[in-house]
């Protein structure tokens, strides 16, 4: 081999050797990828179309429809976005806990298994994504307990919970109860209607074919809000006006009816109809119908609107009117925007309210209204006689005889 040649295969074994030496420097003090602490670590919560919670003997499903949260099986009426959000991020946040080594027959007592109709299995929630494929699984198991630790008596209080990520095969126990994951349809639509304060309201009109209307009015929030109109013998009865007066200061609904059902059917074609309106100028009206077969809840429909400016608020003339104005629009325009959400979301629906609300806003003037009752003093205080003469009031004390008029006495006299 000639010289220049060995000296060439010198270099290169030397340039490869520095390599080496310096790639297993990088190594050593490059530093090592993160591991995720997260039970779900591939899991995004923007990732996720659908969530479905299967007990076996309960489902309870949501789904993002348009940007929005729906509830499927109720024709997609609109979920609590709230509750959505929480039950997402809790999902994403989980951390991986304690890994649990159980028996196949512990695992069953700790409902880490497929969900069962009679509720001996566990919670299944799955996520699904756009594609309606699975993007994460979760079943929970049971609460674990933690003892109080002290000698009241009292009972644990629940600090974790068993859960498995890969259909049971493995157990682990995390911090969080995830108590806030039901198969209850009712907790997660938004049952919220109305929640209007009953000071805020200035007139409430109650109306419907065959009975008298009902007003209710005040003139300042401050004052009582009373009956426009009492029956001679008859008194307002406050409790019963207090009903009427708070019927949609906290207005929620059972359920959702059949969107296609007719007036008939629902019973509106014989609606009583509730009307409030605020001193802010808000109008909420309820038309109440019928009862579903088989059942004491009534039918509503809701609509909210805005009453005009009133005259001589829409000019200012001077710089004081000119602010007032500038907040009364600014409140106004606030008002406008909560009342046509309102709208949108009570359109073309009809909903079923628990039997009392409904009693709270059909009440008729004979219920708003009771028999005046004279105070009549006790014999041991005495009776009350007329005077003939005078028409005064005279009281006697029980016991005493009464006193002759002056004619009489006159008579006596001779």
């Amino acid at each position: 081999m000639k010289g220049k040649n060995v000296i060439a295969l010198v270099i290169a074994a030397a340039v490869l050797v520095a390599a080496a030496v310096f790639s297993s420097r990088n190594d050593r003090t490059r530093p090592a990828r993160p591991v995720s602490d997260k039970l779900l670590p591939d899991f995004s919560v923007n990732s996720v179309e659908k969530l479905v919670v299967n007990s076996g003997a309960n489902t309870a499903a949501v789904a993002k429809v348009g940007g929005t949260w729906v509830m499927p099986a109720k024709q997609n009426y609109p979920a609590r976005f709230d509750k959505v959000r929480e039950v997402l991020l809790a999902m994403s946040e989980l951390k991986k806990g304690q890994p649990v080594r159980v028996s196949d027959e512990r695992k069953k007592s700790l409902k880490i298994c497929t969900p069962a109709p009679d509720g001996s299995g566990g919670t299944l929630v799955t996520m699904y994504g756009a594609n309606g494929r699975p993007v994460a699984e979760l079943i929970l198991g049971e609460m674990r307990e933690r003892r109080s630790g002290d000698d009241t008596g009292m009972g644990g209080y629940p600090d974790g919970r068993f859960v498995s990520t890969d259909g049971g095969s493995t157990v682990v126990l995390v911090a969080n109860t995830l108590n806030d994951i039901s198969d209850s349809e009712s907790a997660w639509i938004d049952a919220d209607l109305l929640n209007v304060s009953g000071s805020d309201i200035r007139e409430i009109r109650v109306s419907g074919d065959g009975r008298e209307d009902v007003i209710l009015s005040r003139s300042d929030p401050s004052d009582r809000i009373a009956l426009a109109s009492v029956p001679e013998g008859r008194e307002q009865n406050d409790s019963n006006v207090y009903s009427v007066e708070s019927a949609i200061s906290y207005l929620r609904m059972n359920d959702v009816a059949d969107r296609e059902i007719s007036d008939e059917a629902a019973g509106f074609d014989k609606a009583v109809t509730y009307r409030a309106e605020t001193f802010k100028g808000e109008v909420y009206t309820v038309k109440i119908g019928g009862s579903p077969e088989g059942s004491d809840e009534r039918y509503v429909r809701l609509m909210a609107e805005m009453l005009p400016v009133p005259d001589g608020q829409s000019d200012p003339t001077n710089d004081a009117q000119r602010v007032e104005f500038e907040k009364n629009e600014k409140e106004r325009k606030e008002l406008a925007g909560k009342i046509s959400d309102l709208n949108a979301r009570f359109s073309g629906w009809t909903y079923k309210i628990a039997s009392y609300n409904a009693g709270s806003m059909t009440k008729t003037l004979e219920e708003l209204t009771k028999e005046t009752r004279a105070d009549e003093p006790s014999a041991s205080n005495g009776e009350v006689k007329e005077d003939a003469q005078g028409g005064e009031d005279i009281a006697v004390t029980a016991g005493e005889p009464a006193p002759e008029d002056d004619a009489a006495a006159g008579e006596n006299a001779e």
